[in-house]
């Protein structure tokens, strides 16, 4: 009896790859395309229209504007072109769940907006930065989710229940990090290192490993958690609510690969383009016109890490309290198909 048991579910495995992993793989490919595009054509609009504005705020002022003061217009301008064109285009064809992101993505930009605005104590690639706040308040966020979604799937206790408290200490050791900058720490620890900076660089793409690593094992365990229709948690597998979660965090996480990708290759990006304009590039050394975000490749790439870190870490807050409202209430009519059947 074993034999066709095996077979079966082989059987189920390959039209899993079949039907279910091409298909997610198109729509990956389709999403991430159209996402490229939004946002690459925002940016090319505001290399267009940021030195423009960039010159009347300079004359508004009185004084020149600085390429920090110029970069955080033109970022500005490309999260704000970005978020009103994704609403102008697919609004009326999106589910309530992906207005809330929206909406969510609009405030993250609006408060980063605000610091941009107003923290001039620190350039925002400065680790110190503002930015560290919602970054941290997100990723806490997210850690005290995970701890009430273990709570709530406590008994019986499983693989998953175990898996939820990885992710909350993951959070919480994320958030800490980003306020007492531990990795910076572990850098300094490293001095005596041939390449102390390259050393640093690596724990923090170490960071994302381990973060495609855990969504890989929760995505895993989740499955598993409902194979054959018998579910042991309040986590129905096959529900949408675990394809938003996975797919939620995987593009969380990817998110924070770019960021630490940019942080890593900073230094080769600004020597490339310093070789094909054959001149200098760093603050001070403004290029004219469109290729005005150019002037500083590096102080550019590591301002956009830091604020694809606190997008990335407001993806995971949502997710997961999605997730856990989503459960808050499909409980309660459990527990009314429950006392039904008893009566």
């Amino acid at each position: 009896m074993a034999y066709p048991a095996t077979f079966e579910a082989t059987v189920r495995k390959l039209a899993f790859i079949r039907q279910g992993w091409r298909p997610e793989v198109a729509f990956w490919c389709a999403r991430a395309a159209a996402l490229f595009g939004l946002l690459s054509a925002s940016l090319i609009l505001s290399a267009f229209l940021g030195p423009r504005l960039v010159a009347e705020w300079a004359k508004l002022i009185g004084k020149p504007v600085g390429y920090e003061g110029g970069m955080r217009l033109c970022l500005a301008l490309t999260m704000a072109v970005s978020l009103l064109a994704a609403r102008a285009l697919g609004w009326r064809r999106w589910n309530l769940s992906q207005r809330r992101l929206w909406a969510t993505l609009a405030a993250t930009s609006g408060v980063l907006m605000l610091i941009f605005a107003f923290d001039w104590g620190s350039l925002l690639q400065d680790e110190y930065s503002w930015i560290r706040y919602p970054t941290a308040a997100a990723l806490c966020g997210a850690g005290l989710g995970c701890m009430l979604i273990a709570w709530r799937n406590r008994q019986p206790r499983t693989r998953l229940t175990v898996m939820w408290m990885v992710l909350a200490l993951g959070f919480h050791f994320a958030w800490l990090d980003e306020i007492f900058q531990l990795h910076e720490a572990f850098g300094q620890l490293l001095k005596g290192v041939r390449y102390p900076s390259l050393a640093t660089d690596l724990v923090t793409v170490g960071y994302f490993a381990a973060c495609l690593l855990v969504v890989a094992v929760l995505w895993r365990v989740l499955q598993r958690s409902g194979q054959g229709g018998q579910t042991r948690s309040h986590l129905v597998a096959q529900d949408s609510s675990l394809a938003r979660l996975t797919r939620g965090y995987l593009s969380a996480a990817i998110l924070f690969g770019i960021a630490q990708l940019l942080d890593t290759v900073d230094k080769q990006i600004q020597i490339l383009l310093q070789y094909i304009v054959g001149r200098e590039l760093g603050a001070g050394q403004n290029l004219p016109g469109f290729w005005y975000l150019l002037s500083s490749p590096r102080q550019l790439c590591n301002s956009v890490e830091e604020i694809l870190e606190c997008v990335a870490a407001v993806l995971f807050l949502f997710f997961t309290w999605s997730l856990l409202l989503e459960m808050a209430r499909k409980l309660p009519k459990r527990l009314a198909g429950t006392e039904g059947c008893r009566q």
